[in-house]
């Protein structure tokens, strides 16, 4: 066998290029992804604490960051459509048109400062902006039938989505800061506040249906989530409660005991007979229908948001502060399937693809991450992580070898006397 020369790899690559280039066209993340489970990520100016909203079509993602941006997304590959920028952080989720042609999005700041913005979502331009009374607070709602849009800070406030101007405002307390939930004919909207009340309160003109204390005057009441059919309220206190009511009345359904403030946003099951909720380091799985308890997730520190929970219910992602992102089983106790660490908590509330394969995520560390949302091969992660790119040297050196060797029988068979001598 003759001996091995490196200028064979360059010549043998060479003449073989096409090969390893179909080969490499088949391992698109080796070269680009430092873990299998990144499908892309982007990095912006600061922390993301905002949840990601969809297109209709799945194909774009709108999201804020804290860096004063906001960002439409392309969910295949990350890359950005547009950004816009901001005179403030954005650090809540916005919400969309039904035709996905306007966004609505809160940016602001933790003292006094912040506006309400309607964006484009063809180009990102500005629509109109107007100035809030007071620091951004939470999420914007909009009517069922999109002329207005409700958003909380101190008092409910309700703005016209033709030009933002104010079409009436609730004097409710100077403690509400909760974002409201819609009744599903949006006759009424629920808002929980930081003195112990739920209030109900008319849309149309911003009058008080009923309030209700659910805690002592030092309460957070978190506005929760209403079933399907409106007849049940699910919400959550800073005094260690979760509760079950019936909205019409305020009537108290069941009510359970966790073991640390249950401040986030629960989270229905599709057939809504399991509520989800986080509580600071205990995430509960409950019973809809008596309030018991099905299963807790513990051990990985303060839990955040509400969830984001898989079409067949299977798998619930959670977002930690201990710098962690959580896929967990629900038919398994809440057992961890995976998780992701990033560099910064995850406040935020994650986003699953149209399709389920992917999760967006914000993170405090500053990027926006796509997650593959199922459980990685050995296959998966080798060709992901580096394994796609020793595969390709191993054909090349394998085709070299195999070229130097067919080279070698091709000399044997060639006439001596026309063959010239290695030196």
């Amino acid at each position: 066998m003759g001996r091995f020369d490196a200028r064979d790899v360059v010549a043998v690559s060479s003449s073989c290029w096409w090969f390893i280039a179909a080969l490499s066209s088949c391992l698109p993340c080796a070269s680009v992804a430092s873990d299998p489970r990144v499908a892309w990520s982007v990095t912006t100016p600061d922390s993301v604490y905002a949840t990601g909203v969809l297109s209709p079509d799945g194909d774009l993602i709108y999201i804020g960051s804290m860096g004063n941006k906001v960002y439409a997304l392309h969910t295949s590959n990350g890359a950005v459509k547009w950004s816009y920028t901001t005179e403030d952080g954005v650090g809540t989720k916005g919400v969309l048109t039904k035709d996905g042609n306007t966004f609505y999005v809160q940016s602001g700041d933790y003292a006094d400062s912040s506006h309400m913005l309607a964006l484009d979502t063809s180009t990102g331009s500005l629509k109109w902006k107007i100035e809030l009374d007071g620091p951004f607070g939470n999420y914007p709602v909009l009517s069922s039938d999109e002329a207005h849009l409700f958003w909380v800070f101190y008092d409910l406030h309700c703005i016209s989505t033709v030009d933002g101007s104010e079409v009436w405002r609730a004097n409710l307390s100077l403690s509400v800061y909760t974002s409201d939930v819609a009744s599903p004919n949006g006759d009424t909207l629920y808002v929980g506040s930081l003195d112990g009340k739920l209030y109900a309160v008319a849309s149309s003109d911003g009058s008080t249906l009923w309030n209700h204390t659910y805690g002592a005057d030092d309460v957070t009441v978190r506005t929760g989530v209403l079933s399907s059919n409106g007849g049940t309220l699910y919400f959550g206190t800073s005094d260690q409660f979760v509760y079950a009511i019936d909205p019409a009345t305020a009537t108290t359904k069941w009510k359970f005991a966790a073991r640390d403030s249950c401040e986030e946003e629960p989270l229905l099951s599709k057939d809504e007979s399991t509520l989800f909720i986080a509580c600071n380091d205990y995430f509960y799985a409950l019973n809809t229908a008596n309030g018991a308890k099905l299963w807790q997730h513990t051990g990985a520190g303060r839990m955040e948001g509400n969830g984001a929970l898989s079409s067949d219910g299977n798998t619930i992602f959670i977002g930690s502060a201990n710098h962690q992102i959580y896929a967990l089983d629900t038919t398994a106790h809440g057992t961890v399937r995976w998780n992701f660490t990033t560099g910064g908590d995850n406040d935020a509330t994650g986003l699953l693809s149209q399709d389920g394969t992917l999760l967006f995520f914000g993170s405090g560390d500053g990027n926006i991450y796509a997650l593959h949302t199922g459980n990685l091969s050995w296959l998966d992660i080798g060709l992901i992580a580096g394994g796609g790119a020793l595969l390709v040297a191993g054909v090349v050196l394998l085709v070299v070898l195999v070229t130097k060797k067919s080279g070698n029988n091709n000399n044997n068979n060639r006439d001596p006397l026309m063959s010239s001598p290695r030196l």
